[in-house]
């Protein structure tokens, strides 16, 4: 598996999500501040904010940082290429416990596929959200 992985890079995994985003009309920031953290890929419109954490391999830090994105975001997923996210899949019942979706990114067909949909975050707080899209002004 990891032999499959030597040549990718977690910035690999960027094109394809925020294709998948845009043709939904989605807005597409990256690297958004979160108190000590930094959301890899937000994507946003007027009616909702969706977090995304990128990972090729560690999907435990992913869950844990994808749950902790829930303070800002109305949903929040980890997105990791086609095989890892299978085998994560096969663990999916931690991945729906958190309300955390789960997307499988086929790097060499720009596809992304929806394993687990997301629950609608309980844990949201709006002083976080606020900070989220002050960030994404300052940078327009």
């Amino acid at each position: 598996m990891k032999n499959f992985l030597k040549d990718v890079l977690e910035e690999d995994l960027y094109p394809p999500i925020i294709q998948y985003f845009k043709k939904m009309n989605y807005y597409i920031e990256l690297e958004i501040p979160i108190h000590r953290n930094r959301i890899d890929l937000i994507a946003y419109n007027q009616d909702k904010l969706i977090a995304v954490e990128l990972k090729l391999l560690n999907w435990k830090r992913a869950l844990r940082q994808a749950t902790y994105y829930q303070f800002g975001a109305d949903v929040s997923y980890v997105a990791m290429p086609f095989y890892q996210a299978i085998e994560v899949y096969k663990r999916g019942n931690l991945f729906e416990a958190a309300g955390v979706g789960l997307f499988a990114v086929l790097l060499k067909k720009f596809e992304v596929r929806e394993l687990i949909k997301p629950k609608p975050s309980d844990k949201k707080l709006d002083y976080i959200e606020r900070g989220i899209y002050l960030a994404i002004r300052k940078r327009h």
